[in-house]
This record gives structure tokens, sequence and C-alpha cells, in this order.
């Protein structure tokens, strides 16, 4: 019985220990399960956060990348006010304010029978100190010669003596209009090309203090566009894979590179991306106890195909040193917008006249003819505009082993299970833009004016006037051959077998890297700001043309309405400068400049702008930490002005840093020079036929003695001697060695006779670096000038509202069911999650095609390239096959 008993208990024990067995066995799958599914969940919270960080650190990047290039849009402005305003106060529109479309033209005046009028209404440059009245040299459009009266019946040598004086007169008038020529060309020089603190620029020995010891307009738009190219450098770093803290048992498998060691072979500041999104999802899986998933944890950014423009010469690779990694385009294309630019300035050439006075012989000498001479800035950096086709994400993979209190997946293994999360996100950080004209083109090397159908409102057209000479006319308004010089035209000529000089019309080249016969010139112009105070931003397109470009011709002096011809427009922008219809003091000036730096509600919709911390404050919004000093009062419209810096390095020593050094920087400057060659060879030729016309001209052969007296003043623009080139000695030759330096000699541009050493650009762009070497490493300094009244319309760029995908102007969203308000600002390092699906590639694919709606991905303007069934397509999607991953079914 005792035996039957104890068998029975037994049998008990057995069962209920077999049963507490599965009962454990099963709660500990339950307990594991959930600490599986714990574990999973952490990795993918700390995966989101590397995504997260990342695309942060992108977005501030941007932010940076479109500070920058709002100012490079600051140079151009403040170019432009000196080229329209104060090179131009010798006209009435500029100086007591235009009235309806700007008139620059000069005044007329009347010459014996014949009437000498301006028929080109475009602004150059002409500065007269002296002048009184209305008799000034720059406000009339011919300033009369010297008459030769009749013989006298008086015995002796009266009148050999007296023709001898008259000629030495009218030689000496005629080298003073060159001479005025030359104070016009060298100011006008100057504002395009000087290089400040710098004394030895042959430009400035005739040129008037007007502004003159700035920075001219194109050192400062190819420093910065230098310091772009570096920023879209860091942001192109390549992805790194298989990122980890320290290497073991764990991570052995799929860690190649601790994050210690990648700091310490290289520190430069494009690793912030990874260093900022490896820590981020590191520190969300636990305490520095907790090392199950912290010590595997490995972090790889997954690959987008890179984009490459393989022509090394394409809009998206300027400025690129030949061979460099950063033609490889992970996450930014900027695609740089060069224009061929030509500002005029005035010429005072010698020509005769006519009257008809009783004992004066037929016609004056030594007349003063105003030529509107264009002065080449060739390849302008204009501005970046951020290439649609090319998206800026992040997306990662992170991986981690799991083990657990009991592992049933694969007992056998100590090191558990791999887990593997994956998340991407999309920066919200910058506006670079906007793109003012075509870059997106077939030719990847052209820049063109927008396209001219639909609805476009001809935006190249307010940057870019054209010019028709088919119609040229001379002094008299009379048909003049336009292949040759004319008293009056507008130079240089187009001059057939290189092609036309001008743009004229809209389907043509206006910049990039062409060839000869598609190179042309455009006169620069601008987009200030709105004509009028109204809400509508300006909606209705006013201050564009009315065709794809706007054209100069003789036919309509007066019908340009583009840009500052937009009488509203060019009243807002002359009026900065106090007194510009009487004495206009160099304080003026100087507050004038500052003030035209200053943004514009055009500016505050189109292009990103730093803001002072005070505002920052007010708008409870985080600073990007650019503009922190004190202001000062500039001018008495209650201006303010800041100091402040950008992160912008312009060369480094790191591995990420295109330009080694400031002499990296220097041959990248004459590299870019001397592919100028065909438009300074243009300007060379046409200024060499300027002056032989001039010379040739029997009317300026005295009657009396036979002796040319325009010869001096013709050598003063050009001193060819047949198929000699020009010396230093005049203008044509001065120009081109100052622009090309040696190489002018090489090519024979220019003999160095009269030539200044350590005068060119290259010289003094490279004391410029070698003085500032320390200050212009890492960052770029300038001032910064807050306009009264504006400030919560600075946030526009960061502020969704009416023209930015909210419905209402000052960012605030209300929820209609709960009644409450929610601030919809965002700040410099914004950004949200995306599905990782959005950005994949699939196998047979060049690009990546969006089939499921991911509004965030549609933020960045139109994308060119349009899938079979209309989906958008960018072409670096995710490759994520080079990397080993297989995701068959990604949905979110």
């Amino acid at each position: 019985m005792k035996k039957l008993i104890s068998s029975a208990e037994g049998q008990i024990t057995i069962f209920f220990a077999t049963t507490m067995l599965v009962v454990i066995s099963f709660i500990a799958f339950i307990i594991n399960i959930g600490i599986f599914v714990k574990a999973k969940i952490n990795l993918q919270n700390a995966v989101d956060a590397a995504a997260f960080s990342g695309a942060a650190v992108q977005a501030r990047q941007l932010t940076n990348i479109a500070h920058l290039n709002w100012e490079m849009r600051n140079t151009y402005k403040e170019w432009m006010f000196k080229y329209y305003v104060l090179g131009n106060l010798n006209i009435d529109d500029v100086a007591n304010g235009a009235s309806g479309n700007t008139d620059f033209t000069m005044n007329s005046y009347a010459l014996g029978t014949k009437s000498a009028k301006d028929v080109y209404n475009v602004p150059s440059v002409c500065l007269d100190f002296a002048q009184a009245g209305g008799v000034s040299v720059c406000t009339n459009y011919i300033v009369a010669g010297l008459p030769r009266f009749e013989p006298v019946a008086v015995a002796g040598a009266t009148d050999e003596t007296l023709n001898t004086m008259m000629d030495t007169l009218v030689s000496e008038k005629s080298k003073d209009c060159s001479n005025r020529s030359a104070i016009n060309y060298s100011i006008t020089a100057l504002w395009a090309y000087n290089v400040a603190q710098n004394d030895t620029n042959i430009l400035q020995q005739q040129a008037p203090q007007v502004a003159s010891d700035r920075q001219g307009a194109f050192p400062t738009a190819f420093e910065l566009a230098l310091r772009m190219r570096n920023l879209e450098a860091q942001v192109n770093r390549a992805p790194y894979s298989g990122i980890c803290y320290a290497t073991n048992d764990f991570n052995k498998d799929f860690c190649s590179k601790k994050i210690e060691d990648l700091v310490a072979a290289d520190r430069s500041p494009s690793n912030e991306r990874v260093l900022k999104a490896f820590y981020s999802g590191f520190r969300n899986l636990g305490s520095a106890e907790d090392t199950e998933l912290r010590a595997s944890f490995t972090l790889t950014e997954l690959p987008p195909r890179p984009y490459r423009s393989e022509n090394e010469k394409s809009l998206s690779n300027l400025l690129i040193p030949t061979g460099s990694q950063a033609f490889n385009k992970y996450y930014l294309d900027l695609k740089l917008m060069t224009v061929n630019y030509a500002t005029f300035y005035t010429q005072f050439t010698q020509t005769s006249g006519d009257v008809n006075v009783q004992g004066v012989a037929a016609g004056t000498e030594g007349q003063c003819a105003a030529t509107k001479t264009g002065l080449p800035v060739p390849g302008y950096p204009l501005g970046f505009v951020k290439n649609p086709d090319v998206l800026t994400y992040y997306a990662v993979k992170g991986e981690a082993k799991f083990v657990g209190l009991f592992n049933p997946f694969d007992i056998s293994d100590s090191r558990g299970i791999t887990l593997t999360a994956f998340a991407a996100a999309k920066p919200f950080g910058g506006r670079i833009g906007p793109m003012l004209f075509d870059v997106t083109n077939s030719i990847q090397t052209a820049v063109k004016p927008r396209a001219t159908s639909g609805t476009n409102k001809f935006v190249s057209s307010a940057f870019s006037t054209g010019v028709n000479l088919g119609s040229l006319v001379n002094q008299y308004g009379e048909p003049a051959d336009p292949s040759i010089y004319q008293a009056g035209s507008i130079l240089p000529l187009s001059l057939g077998s290189g092609g036309d000089f001008w743009l004229s019309q809209a389907t043509q080249t206006v910049g990039g890297w062409v060839d000869e016969s598609e190179l042309t010139f455009a006169v620069p112009n601008l987009t200030y700001d709105y004509p009028t105070d109204d809400t509508d931003y300006g909606s209705s397109g006013s201050y564009f043309a009315t065709q794809g470009i706007q054209i100069l011709e003789t036919s309509d002096p007066t019908g340009l309405n583009g840009g500052l011809y937009n009488g509203d427009m060019f009243n807002k922008f002359a009026d900065l400068l106090n007194n510009r219809g009487g004495n206009v003091t160099p304080d003026d000036v100087n507050n004038a400049i500052m003030m035209a730096r200053a943004p514009t509600r055009y500016e505050m919709n189109n292009y990103l702008i730093p803001s002072p911390e005070y505002i920052n404050q007010q708008n409870k919004v985080d600073s990007f930490g650019v503009i922190t000093s004190e202001g000062v009062p500039v001018g008495d419209k209650g201006h303010m002005k800041y100091r402040y810096h950008l992160y912008a390095p312009l060369y480094a020593d790191d591995s990420d840093s295109l330009y080694k050094s400031y002499g990296v920087v220097v041959d990248a400057l004459q590299d870019y020079l001397q592919n100028q060659e065909v438009a300074i060879t243009k300007y060379i030729e046409s200024m060499k036929n300027t002056a032989e016309q001039i010379a040739g001209d029997t009317n300026n052969i005295s009657g009396a003695t036979g002796k040319n007296l325009a010869l001096e003043s013709s050598k003063m623009i050009s001193d060819h001697v047949g198929a000699s080139p020009p010396t230093c000695n005049s203008l044509a030759g001065k120009f081109a060695y100052f622009y090309l330096g040696q190489h002018a000699l090489n090519i024979g541009a220019v003999t160095d006779v009269g030539c200044a050493v350590g005068g060119t650009l290259q010289d003094m762009m490279n004391q410029y670096f070698t003085e500032r070497a320390d200050q212009l490493k890492e960052s770029y300094y300038s001032d910064f000038v807050m306009p009264p009244g504006s400030g919560a319309e600075m946030f526009t760029a960061y502020r969704p509202g009416r023209s930015h995908d909210a419905p209402s102007n000052d960012g605030v969203f209300k929820n209609f069911l709960r009644g409450s308000t929610n601030n919809m600002w965002r700040n410099f390092y914004s950004t949200k999650f995306s599905s990782l699906n959005s950005f994949l590639l699939t196998p047979k694919d060049t690009q990546a095609s969006y089939t499921r709606g991911n509004f965030t991905t549609f933020s960045e303007g139109n994308y060119t390239i349009q899938a079979p069934h209309g989906q958008k397509q960018i072409v670096n999607g995710l490759d994520i096959t080079s990397v080993g991953v297989k995701l068959k079914n990604i949905y979110h």
C-alpha cells in the first residue's frame, strides 16, 4: 500500500514538475518575447534618433549655405547700387526720381542744323565733380567742339599761328575727353573688380573716391562661391558603414570602425553628421551599465546612389578641383549660375560737329561725343540654386545583438540574435535659390534665360537686359552700319565671326562654359523689392518684362520695364541715398550702400535670411547664433547694423576641404580667369575696331594743317598698331593685363609696355589671401543691416504662411476641432521623419520613384524627371543593395 502510494506520489510529482517546467518555460518564453520586443523597440527608437540627428545636422548645414547664398545676393545688390545710382547721378531720373519707366538717357544737345541725342536707354557710369548747372560733361550727350574761324585777309603768318594754336587746343581737348573716359572706366572697373585694402591697384590711379575703397563685386562673389563649394562638400561626405563604440564578440561581424578611431583619424567638420547620429542612437540604448544592446550597437549610413555630372565644366562642377571626390553628390547638388555681364561706362570720343555760322569754317573740331562702352565681367558668380533632382535626406541602419534571459532562438550561440532597424529623415533647413536662370537645360554647362511661355513671369528678364544692334544709329539718330563704329553707338560691337557679343534673344546662352560662338553678354539688372507696398507681395509681376528677355533697342529707347527699369522699384532703391539730387557726401554714400544690403520683402520670400538674436527671442525660436552683436544706427531711416559671421571655410588642411591652402585658391582663380579668354579677346578686338575707326575718320583731320587731331585720343582707347597687340597705355591693354595677367602676354592680347607689376587681379587676390589668412580660413565676416519694422517677416523661410503651404500669413495653425492654435514656425535644424520606401531604388531603376504619398519629399520645388505614370523621381535614391541589405517590402 505504501509502495502504491509512493508510486502515485511520484507520478504526481513528475506531473507537477513537468507541468511547472512547461509553465515556467512558457512564462519565460513570454517574458523573453516581451524583452525581445522591448529590445526591438528600443533599437528602433535609437535608430530613429540617429536618423533625426543626422538630418538635423544636414538642416543646419543647408541653413548655413542658404545664408551664404543670400550674402552673394547682397554683393550683387551693392554692385547694382553703385552702377545704377552712384554712377548715374548725372541723369535726371536718377537724381530727382523716376516717373513711369526709368529713363537713363543723357540730355540731347543741338549742334547747328542737327540735334545729337542718346538713343540707348542704358545706365552708364559717368562721374564729373566739376559740373555746374546743365553744362556738365556727364549731363549732355555731346560736348561741343571748338570752331575754326575762316582765314582773314591779314598779311604775315597770323593764319599759320592761329591754326597751330587751334590744333594744339583741339588736340588737348580731345585728350581731355579721353581722360574723362579713363576716370569713368577706372571707377567702373573698381566697382566690379577692386580688391580692398590693396595699394597696388593700377585701376585706382585715376579713380575718384566714390566707394572705391570697398571690395569689388567679382572678388567677393568668387570667394563666396568657393566657400559654398566647401560647404557643399561637407554635406556630401560619403556615408560610413559599420560604426560602433568598441569592437567585441557581439558586433565583430558587422562593425568595421570604432567611432573614436574615426574621430582621431579625421577631425573634419563634415564628420559631425555621423558623430551626432551615432551618439544619439548610442545614448538612447540605456546607461553605461546596460551593455547588452549598447555594447553591440553599430550604425551604417545607408548610401544614396551618388549623382555625378561627368562634364567637369558643368554648372554642378564649376570650381570643384579636378579629381576631387566632391564630384560625387550623395545628398546635395548645387548649380552655380555664372552670368556674362557688362556694365557700361561713358567714353567720350573725338568727333567733328555741324555748325552753320557765318565766318566759321564748316564744322567744329575736338567735339566730345558720349559713347556707352561695356566693361566685361565674364562668368560672374550670381548665386547657387539647389538641383531639385538630388534630394537631401538621411537614412540609417542600426544593428545590435539581443540575448535576453532565455534565448529560444539559438541556444548554442551565446552572442544572441542580430536585431536590425531602419529609419530615414529629411531636413528642412534652408532655401537655396531662387532659380533666376535656367540651369536645368540639357546642356549641362549652359546658363540660359528662364522659359518664355505659359504663366512664366520672365524672372530672368529682371536680372539681365539684352542688346540688339541691328538697328544701329549714329549720334544724330541716323541709320548706321552695325559692323563699324559710329559716334554715339554703344560698345562693344558684335563682331560677326565670333558670334554676337550681346544677348539679343531669350534662347541664347548668357553664362556657363560654352564655345565662343555661343558666348553672349547681358547688361546686369536687379529685382530689388516689390514695386509697391501692397499685400500681394508683387504677385502681379509688374517688375518683370513682358517678354523672355527685355531687349535694348534704338527703336524704343524707353520701352524697358523689367527690374530697375520699373520706376517704382528704382525709386525705392535710389531713395536710400540722401541728397541724391544735390550735394551727396561720403557718409551719404556709405550709409546708402549699407542700407542697400538690408533684406527686402522680395528676399524674405525667396531667400533664407539670418536674423539678430533679439528678434529670435521675440519670436521664441531657436537662434543660429550668427548675429549676437549690439546694433548701431545706419543713416536716418531706422536701419540698424550688426556684425556677424558665418561658418564657411575657404581653405583648410583636412580631408574634405576642396582647397588645402590659399595658394590652391589662387590657382583656382587663375584657372577661372583664363577660361574667360574668349570673352576678353572679344572685348579687345572691339576696342581695337573703335580706335581704328576714330583714328581713320577723315572728319578728325585738321582742315588747315592736315594733322590727325584724334590720334592721341584713339590711342588712349586702344593703341594697336596694325596686327600688334595693345599696351597698358591704353584702356583695352590695361584691362586685358589686369584681368589675365601674364597669361594675357602669353596669348598676345597685350604687351608689357606700361604694365604695373603687382597690379593684376590675381596678384591683388594673392596678397588679399596672404594678409588675411587666419581670418579667411573658417569664417566669413560681414555686416548685417536690419530694416525697420520687419522682425516677424524675417522668418518667411521658417514660417509657413499663405505663400508657404499654410492657411495663414502669421505661421499659426488653428485646430478647428479643439479650437487650439499651434505655432508652425520652424528653426534652423527643422527635420521630419520620412518613409524609407520613399527613397528606395529598385534594381532596374536609375532613379527612385515615389509611388506612395509622402509630402515631405515634395518640398523642394518641381522635379524635372517624370516617371512613366507621373510620379516624381530623384537621381540619388537609396542604393541599399551596396551594403548587403535585402528589403523586399518596405511600406513605411
